[in-house]
């Protein structure tokens, strides 16, 4: 199976999502509960999208090196490395909170 192809459509799919919730975000803002709940939505699929995409790109580093592996390696990688950083984020907020 070819990872690298894979890795590479889940970046571009968890890119969408993550631009589209930004996108909504700052049209839209945090006006009703619902909007924000569907919001935030877009933005957790995306990052699963890019926790998926980083797995393939790892199964992927053995596969020849091309401009689309090291694209979709670096978006994937970023996305869960941003996601990783505002759930430790979210954890001090939480860890202030109840001290």
């Amino acid at each position: 199976m070819n990872y690298s192809k894979k890795a590479f459509e889940m970046a571009i799919i968890a890119s969408v999502l993550m631009a589209l919730g930004i996108i909504s975000i700052i049209l839209v803002g945090a006006t009703s509960m619902a909007l924000s709940q569907f919001i935030g939505l877009f933005l957790v699929v995306g990052g699963i999208f890019g926790i998926a995409g980083s797995y393939f790109s790892i199964r992927g580093f053995k596969e020849p090196t091309t401009k689309r592996k090291i694209a979709a390696t670096t978006v994937n990688f970023g996305i869960t490395l941003i996601l990783i950083a505002l759930i430790l984020a979210n954890l001090v907020d939480v860890v202030k909170d109840y001290n």
